[in-house]
């Protein structure tokens, strides 16, 4: 996988299934969600398939906003034909999904592995899975 890096809030590894977008900061606040909201578009216009998994591993804080990212986000991908997955969600943030609803809308599963193959679409019958309460 070629990694890059485009902003300071994430890291981006390239694989031929699905581009892996890693937060590295455990605070996504209203500014982040200004400055990461363009670079994730940029990424969408850069070509390649329109696959990503979004990882949340270091992530603590999701802000409303962050979260308005995340959903143009993934109408952008899906109006480009392509796939978004959500994965390593903490406990607080599969909460707030749930508690927004948002579960329904953002496939979410436990690790990058099962979310690039969901993103790629081997798991036509996978679903909205979150970690257990």
């Amino acid at each position: 996988m070629a990694e890059e890096r485009p902003g300071r809030w994430f890291q981006v590894e390239r694989a031929a299934e699905a581009a892996v977008v890693t937060f590295t900061h455990t605070d996504l606040g209203e500014e982040v969600a200004r400055l990461v909201g363009g670079q994730m578009l940029a990424l969408l216009e850069s070509g390649g398939p329109p696959r990503f998994v979004l990882d949340f591993g270091r992530v603590q804080r999701l802000s409303s906003a962050m979260l308005g990212k995340l959903i143009a986000f993934n109408r952008k991908v899906s109006q480009a034909g392509g796939e978004v997955a959500l994965c390593s969600l903490s406990p607080a943030l599969a909460e707030k999904f749930r508690s927004t609803r948002l579960d329904r809308f953002f496939r979410i599963l436990p690790a990058p592995a099962a979310a690039v193959a969901a993103a790629a679409g081997a798991d036509e019958a996978g679903g909205k899975t979150l970690p257990p309460e």
